[in-house]
């Protein structure tokens, strides 16, 4: 996830400094083996003065009710 989020903030940085820089990430609450480390993640965001947005879920959990599979008990 934060390997992800670094390379988004390369790209955003190619981009001019006039033009907003935002990211929508939408991935677990976990980490799972990024190389990168959040305080280096944070430091680039504001570096970039870049706006993050994050919609978590969990892929654990299913609460749709207009889900058509049964649910096991």
């Amino acid at each position: 996830m934060l390997d992800g989020m670094m390379e988004a903030l390369r790209m955003l940085g190619e981009r001019p400094a006039k033009r907003r820089r935002i990211i929508l990430m939408i991935a677990e609450k976990r980490d799972r083996e990024s190389t990168a480390k959040l305080p280096q993640v944070m430091e680039q965001v504001q570096r970039l003065n870049a706006t993050v947005y994050w919609l978590t879920y969990s892929p654990f959990c299913n609460l749709s009710p207009l889900d058509p599979r049964p649910r096991k008990i």
